[in-house]
């Protein structure tokens, strides 16, 4: 299992069950990122299961190429990633390997159930270790785009009045 955290449009991959640290440049860690990638852009769960011996399942590794390669590299039956969310928001995904038999319907719905009440616990603890500067940061950003967002008349008079101070 490993488990990744979204920042804007990007996933870092936090941890991989089996590894104390986690090198980025190593190929599965690349692999699993793409696979959570795949589940960030399409904002839905991706489950992969490797066809028998001589079969191709062309389906599949179209819509889910990346899992795919994530099953071939790391020797897996099923990888099944579920993205984490808060909110409509995801913060991060869960990827899960299965090394010798494929993933039970049971099992599945456990871990669907499980990352719905993950999502939100993951989100608090990412808030809770932001700094203070960054939460402060945050409250102007807010303000900012109250008093001078694009809805805001004082947007549109103010290059207006800085002309015409400019042309005096």
């Amino acid at each position: 299992a490993s488990v990744g955290f979204v920042k804007g449009e990007k996933v870092t991959v936090a941890a991989v069950s089996g590894q104390d640290i986690i090198d980025k440049r190593s190929n599965i860690v690349k692999h699993i990122r793409a696979a959570q990638m795949e589940v960030v852009v399409s904002g839905e769960a991706h489950m992969y299961e490797a066809p028998a011996e001589g079969e191709a399942d062309e389906e599949q590794m179209s819509r889910s190429p990346q899992h795919a390669a994530l099953a071939e590299d790391g020797q897996a039956k099923t990888v099944y990633s579920l993205p984490l969310r808060h909110d409509q928001d995801i913060v991060g995904v869960a990827t899960f390997e299965y090394q010798k038999e494929p993933l039970a319907g049971e099992v599945r719905q456990v871990l669907d159930i499980v990352a719905g009440q993950v999502g939100p616990l993951l989100y608090l603890a990412l808030q809770n270790a932001r700094a203070i500067r960054q939460h402060v940061q945050d409250g102007a950003k807010a303000v900012a785009q109250k008093v001078f967002g694009k809805d805001h008349p004082w947007r549109q008079t103010f290059p207006l009045k800085i002309r015409t101070c400019a042309a005096t």
